[in-house]
């Protein structure tokens, strides 16, 4: 695959690309080629990282073409007023179908979260989630998280006992072939940096067996 077909929005303040399970966003200690690399080389200039998307997750990550692009971007995404949405396959049952989690979320290690009864101990976690189609054993849902934690939707679906599909490191039973976790950034509402107008970015489904199940 080129990586021109994994960009989904680019001009001269940002670009927007669709991360590939499997790959990190940034360079990390398996010197793996990270897609921070790759969109440097296409774009041949340096860019900057606003946020992350975890390397066994698929979808929409932006990058900053200059450092005032990026802040303005980082500031948007830590403030919520840009609206993130997620897809994540779980199993069949999740009751109610749609509805709020709010969870109190702490490190217990490198790279892993869990959710904790005691909020002295952890910062909230919160996400709302609906279920929009099913399938033989699973659900799949759209997430919309209000809060920006680490692994939360991960863990927080997790700990009320819908794991995503495939992620062993929160409690689902089987792995992917691939080590990829069934938990998509799908789309993504930001204010341009320059223009001040809103810019909606969508991210197409990867090309997997479950995925097209669901018809989306």
């Amino acid at each position: 695959m080129r990586f021109g077909d994994l960009v989904l929005f680019n001009d001269h303040q940002i670009i927007a690309c669709a991360k590939p399970a499997g790959m990190p966003t940034q360079e990390d200690k398996t010197g793996d080629a990270s897609l921070h690399r790759l969109a440097q080389a296409y774009c041949k200039r340096d860019l900057y990282v606003v946020h992350r998307l975890d390397r066994p997750c698929s979808g929409l990550v932006v990058f900053g073409k200059n450092k005032n692009a990026a802040a303005m971007l980082s500031a948007g995404l830590a403030d919520r007023t840009f609206e993130k949405k997620y897809l994540a396959v779980v199993p069949l049952g999740i009751d109610p179908a749609e509805g709020e989690l709010s969870d109190f979320i702490i490190k217990i290690g490198a790279g892993k979260v869990r959710v904790s009864e005691d909020a002295k101990d952890g910062k909230n976690a919160q996400l709302t989630y609906k279920t929009i189609g099913k399938i033989d054993n699973y659900a799949l849902l759209e997430i919309m998280p209000s809060t920006g934690r680490l692994h939360q939707i991960r863990a927080q679906l997790s700990a009320h006992g819908y794991p995503v599909k495939g992620d062993v490191k929160y409690g689902s039973r089987r792995k992917n072939k691939d080590r990829s976790i069934h938990l998509h950034s799908y789309a993504m509402t930001i204010r341009h940096p320059t223009k001040g107008e809103k810019v909606q970015l969508i991210c197409p489904l990867p090309d997997d067996t479950v995925w097209k199940a669901f018809n989306i």
